[in-house]
């Protein structure tokens, strides 16, 4: 099970830390003040962001990632992340030649669009040790990455 994690507003910046359970049941215990937490409607708008997991049947290394991507989609319906609003679709390799061509060597090979999949934008490749918590953080480096690039060929 995923530890819960506490959003706090610092200087204008929204950081995160995960809870332990002496700190959930202090949290529980006494009535904690909204206005320190982080708001949706301030922060954070949930975006139509796809995420595709380029896979094949019987890849250990890609079901590993799907189980960690799915944990981390899981855990952002509750709070809001830069993948709240994120869905996963897997994509097996061996449907399409194309996707057979590009990926056969390097999956599992994850991509995320913010465009209804007109533009794929690929993560770079996560180390299988990754927590789910590295690779949230892993994903959302991406998609902001992904969000400049896209915001500095606007501007040209």
């Amino acid at each position: 099970m995923l530890a819960p994690m506490q959003q706090l507003r610092h200087g204008g910046v929204c950081l995160q830390r995960t809870l332990s359970l002496p700190s959930l049941r202090r949290a529980a215990a006494r009535s904690l003040d909204s206005r320190r937490f982080c708001s949706a409607k301030e922060d954070i708008q949930p975006a139509d962001t796809r995420l595709y997991l380029y896979s094949k049947e019987g890849c250990h290394l890609c079901d590993g990632l799907k189980e960690k991507v799915d944990a981390v989609l899981w855990r952002a319906q509750f709070m809001q992340t830069p993948l709240s609003g994120a869905r996963l679709e897997v994509r097996d390799i061996t449907t399409k030649p194309e996707w057979w061509e590009a990926y056969s060597l390097t999956i599992p090979v994850l991509t995320f669009s913010k465009d209804q999949g007109n533009t794929e934008v690929k993560v770079p490749r996560p180390s299988p040790r990754l927590s789910a918590d590295r690779l949230e953080a892993h994903i959302a480096k991406s998609l902001l990455q992904g969000e400049e690039a896209g915001a500095s060929e606007d501007a040209q």
